[in-house]
């Protein structure tokens, strides 16, 4: 008898392949957007901008958090 495979969670693909995209457009965003700005305007701005950056991607993290602990709340 041949062993079967488990079957595949197409679902929970599809979570951990978008979380990896956002990651690296996150990471990709803060790097380089940091190093133009460093390039254009110097080390100062690029800190600010990163700060900025990080910031902004915090605040769309927690409202991501809060929507999801509503909706395991719900559920």
């Amino acid at each position: 008898m041949a062993s079967q495979k488990p079957p595949t969670d197409m679902r929970r693909q599809r979570q951990r392949d978008e979380r990896a995209y956002v990651l690296a457009f996150v990471i990709l965003l803060v790097c380089v957007g940091g190093a133009l700005i460093a390039w254009r305007y110097g080390t100062g701005a690029a800190l600010l901008g990163i700060t900025c950056a990080l910031s902004v991607f915090s605040l769309v993290g927690l409202l991501w958090l809060v929507l999801v602990l509503i909706e395991r709340w719900t559920a």
